[in-house]
């Protein structure tokens, strides 16, 4: 017997009890196998769904539950209110990224310069560079990663947004592909920064992300230590540093790397949750 959108996505919901979002899930999962917005599939609760789709939304359901990422599964993920490409070798992005992106666009915003150029440390999916470049009309991004599955996503979607022009995509570590006498007005990273000795203890569905793109090593410091060491080398004067953190544990080791590395006037912002989250610092 034929299952209506309904009955289906209360199946969903219950299937996927154990998750916090249990509902939203299995609305994005059913909206992705029928190609249909939640708006639709609202409007369409009493509709009959076919047996095979209604047999692909529940493998889909049991890849959820065994702890494969929900962006994974779907290919795609929200950041910034733009539509981005994600795909396993690249981190998903999270909510609390996008403070380095409104940080940075104040920033910008303010800056006189005609044109600003933007260094981004880990450029993943190329979700805080694209973010950066449609929210600010003359922005230009070098944009650097150390994985080469990375840099492929990244380039997807650059040019899903038509901003080849303005974003340009380099495969190494950290500063290594950028030319030395290269400035910067923004330096910009969400750099691994969970301790090595947490990383075992992380979700089950983190735990499918790349572990490059998660391992900070001891403390969750040593890829922070290492871009600050380098960042005087490459801001502008008045140029900003921007970088994300734990700051629930790492707040005042990482403030302590920015004044050591010359960096000045430091601030934090914080995230929903209350957690130190972002943290900047000029070179004057």
């Amino acid at each position: 017997m034929a299952k209506t959108i309904n009955e289906v996505l209360a199946f969903g919901s219950k299937y996927l009890k154990k998750l916090s979002s249990n509902r939203t899930e299995a609305e994005v999962l059913l909206s992705y196998v029928l190609k249909k917005s939640k708006t639709d599939l609202y409007r369409n609760v009493f509709e009959n769904i076919e047996p095979s789709l209604y047999i692909k939304y529940k493998e889909l359901l049991k890849k959820r539950l065994s702890g494969e990422p929900l962006s994974y599964i779907t290919g795609k993920r929200e950041f910034f209110g733009i539509q981005l490409c994600v795909a396993r070798g690249t981190l998903i992005p999270r909510q609390e990224t996008e403070m380095l992106v409104e940080e940075g666009l104040k920033f910008l915003k303010n800056n006189t310069s005609t044109e600003k150029d933007v260094l981004e440390i880990g450029v993943g999916c190329g979700a805080i560079s694209i973010a950066l470049c449609l929210n600010c009309s003359d922005t230009k991004v070098d944009a650097v990663d150390i994985s080469e599955e990375a840099i492929c996503i990244a380039m997807v979607n650059i040019e899903e947004y038509s901003l080849n022009d303005r974003i340009s995509l380099y495969h190494g570590n950290l500063f290594s592909p950028i030319p030395l006498g290269k400035k910067y007005d923004l330096i910009v990273s969400n750099p691994p920064y969970i301790p090595s000795e947490r990383i075992k203890n992380l979700p089950k569905d983190v735990l499918e992300e790349p572990l490059i793109a998660l391992n900070g090593g001891k403390e969750g410091l040593e890829i922070i230590d290492k871009i600050l060491s380098s960042a005087n080398v490459f801001l502008k004067k008045n140029g900003l540093m921007l970088i994300e953190m734990d700051g629930s544990f790492q707040e005042n080791k990482v403030k302590e790397l920015f004044c050591l590395k010359g960096l000045r006037n430091i601030f934090v912002r914080k995230d929903l949750a209350g957690i130190p989250r972002v943290i900047g610092g000029y070179f004057l």
